[in-house]
C-alpha cells in the first residue's frame, strides 16, 4: 500500500488535502469558528432552569444588541452555572462585539472552569490569528492539540496544519519546523505537508532536501501537471536554480501552467531579471551584491551583453585612486592660495583659488569617488563640505544618506532618506531609490516591517524597481526565516 493513499480513518482529510484549492479546507474550518452558532456548536449541553434566559440572549445577540445580551447571558448561568453552552456563547458574544482582549479573557476564564473545552482554544486561535498575535496564536492550537488523544488523529492533525499555515503566511517560517514533523508523524505522505515541508527546506537554504522532497511527492502524485500542481513544480524549479542547475530548473518551470501566478513569477529567475536588480543594487552602492547577482546571469548565459556592460563600470572604479589624488591636490592648491601659503604675486595666486561653483564639483565628485571605493568616512566629509554651500543637492543628500548609514549614524541616514523620497519636486525616479535604499538599510538593521513599508513605496513610485524589490523580499526571509515577512501560503518561499 502506497504511504500516498493510505486507507485508515483519516481518508476525509486525505481526500480534501487532495484538491487543488487547499484553501477550501482552511475556509471551512474557520468558517465554522467563525460563522456557525455557538448555541449548535454544543447542542450537546444541558438546558434547564436557566433556557428562558439563553434563548432571550440568542435573540439579542442576533440583533446586535449585546450589552442587552451579556445581562441575558449572566442571568441563565447564574441559574445554570455548569452549562458550557452559556459561558461559550457569552464569550462568543464579546467576540462579535469586536472586544477581542476582553473575549480572550472571557475563554481564558471558561477553560478554568472547563479545562477540556477543545472549542474555547479553537476560538482563541481565531482571535490571536485576527489581532496578529502569532505566538498566543501558536500557543492555543498547541493547547487544543494536548487535550485530545491518539484516537483522534483527525484533530490532532488538523491542528498542526493550521498553525503550518498561519506561521508561513506570517513569516514564521523556522518555527514551523517542529509541526512539520509532527504533521508528518501523523500521517505520512500527506502531498501538503511534503509541500510545506519542501517549502521550509528552500527558506532554510537546504536545496538538496528540498529537490528530494518535491520529487518523492511529484511522483506520488503520478507527475501530474495543471493548476493544483504549479506550486510544487515551482518550488523544485527554485530549489535547482539555487542550486546552479539550470537546465533542470528549467524544466520544471516548464510544468507551470501557462497564464498562471507561477508563470509570472519565473521571470524573476532569468538573466534579465538579475542584471535589472543588480543594477538597483549598483545605485546604492552594495557592489558586492550586484556582482553576486551578475555572477548569476552570466553563469545562466555567457556573455549576456547587458551583465557585462553593467559589470565594466566596476573597472572603471579601479582608476579612482588617481582620479581622488588629482582632485585633493587641486583643492589643497586652492587653499594655500586663499591662505597666502603659495609663492609669487597676488594676481599669480588668485589663479589657483576655485570659484564656489569649481569647488562644489570637485565636492561632488569626490563624494562618489570616495563612496565607490568603500571610503564612506572621506565621502562623508566631502558631502558635508557640498551641502554646507548647498543643501538642496537631492543626489548629493542621497550620498551623504549611505554614507550615514555606512559609517553606523544610522537614525540620521533615514531621516534623510525619508525626506527625499517625500519630496514632491523630485521625479518618481529619485524618490523610488531613496525609499528602495531606506528599505534595504531598514531591513539590515532588522526593521522589517518599515522596510517592507518602504520598498512597496520605492515600487510604486518607478514600477522599474519591481524585480529589486522582489529580490530583496526573498533576499530577507532566506537570511532571517522568522524576520515576519507576511506571504501568502501558495506563493513561492518568499
Amino acid at each position: 500500500m502506497s504511504i500516498f493513499y493510505p486507507n485508515h480513518q483519516l481518508s476525509k482529510i486525505f481526500n480534501l488535502m487532495k484538491q487543488p484549492q487547499i484553501r477550501l479546507f482552511y475556509l471551512a474550518c474557520w468558517g465554522f469558528l467563525m460563522a456557525f452558532p455557538f448555541s449548535f456548536l454544543q447542542a450537546q449541553g444541558e438546558k434547564g432552569a436557566g433556557l428562558n434566559e439563553y434563548y432571550a440572549a440568542e435573540q439579542f445577540r442576533k440583533q446586535l444588541a449585546f450589552p442587552q445580551a451579556m445581562a441575558a447571558y449572566d442571568k441563565a448561568i447564574a441559574k445554570e452555572p455548569n452549562n458550557v453552552d452559556y459561558y461559550q456563547s457569552r464569550c462568543a458574544c464579546i467576540y462579535e462585539g469586536k472586544k477581542y482582549k476582553e473575549s480572550v479573557e472571557c475563554f481564558d476564564e471558561l477553560l478554568k472552569k472547563f479545562p477540556d473545552h477543545i472549542a474555547a482554544y479553537e476560538m482563541k486561535f481565531a482571535i490571536y490569528s485576527k489581532i496578529g498575535n502569532i505566538e498566543s496564536a501558536v500557543k492555543a492550537l498547541e493547547d487544543a492539540y494536548s487535550k485530545t488523544n491518539d484516537e483522534q488523529l483527525d484533530e490532532r492533525f488538523t491542528y498542526q496544519f493550521r498553525i503550518i499555515d498561519l506561521l508561513f503566511r506570517k513569516g514564521k517560517i523556522s518555527e514551523a519546523g517542529k509541526h512539520i514533523k509532527t504533521a508528518h508523524e501523523l500521517l505520512p505522505g500527506m502531498p501538503q505537508v511534503m509541500y510545506f515541508d519542501a517549502r521550509y527546506e528552500n527558506t532554510m537554504g537546504n536545496y538538496k532536501k528540498a529537490v528530494a522532497i518535491l520529487e518523492e511527492m511529484i511522483q506520488g502524485n503520478g507527475e501530474e501537471v495543471g493548476e493544483g500542481f504549479d506550486k510544487d513544480y515551482f518550488e523544485l524549479g527554485y530549489a535547482y536554480h539555487m542550486l546552479g542547475e539550470y537546465q533542470k530548473s528549467n524544466e520544471a518551470f516548464a510544468k507551470i501552467t501557462k497564464g498562471s501566478p507561477y508563470e509570472k513569477r519565473i521571470q524573476e529567475f532569468t538573466p534579465e531579471n538579475y542584471v535589472q536588480v543588480a543594477d538597483a543594487y549598483f545605485k546604492i552602492y552594495d557592489f558586492a551584491l550586484m556582482q553576486e547577482l551578475l555572477g548569476k546571469a552570466l553563469g545562466m548565459r555567457e556573455g549576456f551583453p547587458p551583465a557585462v556592460d553593467l559589470n565594466s563600470k566596476l573597472d572603471l572604479i579601479k582608476g579612482n585612486d588617481s582620479t581622488i589624488a588629482k582632485l585633493n591636490f587641486r583643492l589643497e592648491m586652492d587653499k594655500k592660495a586663499k591662505d597666502g601659503k603659495l609663492e609669487g604675486s597676488a594676481t599669480e595666486q588668485r589663479k589657483f583659488m576655485l570659484p564656489p561653483a569649481e569647488q562644489l564639483k570637485i565636492y561632488k565628485s569626490l563624494s562618489k569617488l570616495y563612496m565607490e571605493i568603500g571610503n564612506y568616512d572621506d565621502a562623508l566629509e566631502y558631502t558635508n563640505r557640498y551641502l554646507a554651500m548647498n543643501p538642496r543637492d537631492a543626489l548629493v543628500n542621497f550620498y551623504n544618506g549611505i554614507c550615514l548609514h555606512k559609517t553606523g549614524q544610522t537614525a540620521e541616514a533615514e531621516s534623510l532618506f525619508q525626506g527625499i523620497g517625500n519630496m514632491p519636486s523630485l521625479d518618481r525616479g529619485a524618490r523610488a531609490m531613496a525609499f528602495f535604499a531606506l528599505g534595504v538599510f531598514q531591513n539590515e538593521t532588522a526593521q522589517y516591517q518599515l522596510a517592507a513599508k518602504n520598498l512597496q513605496k520605492a515600487a510604486i513610485l518607478n514600477p522599474a524597481f519591481r524585480p529589486a524589490v522582489n529580490y530583496e523580499k526573498v533576499r530577507q526571509q532566506r537570511k532571517n526565516p522568522d524576520a515576519g515577512i507576511d506571504t501568502d501560503s501558495e506563493d513561492m518561499p518568499e
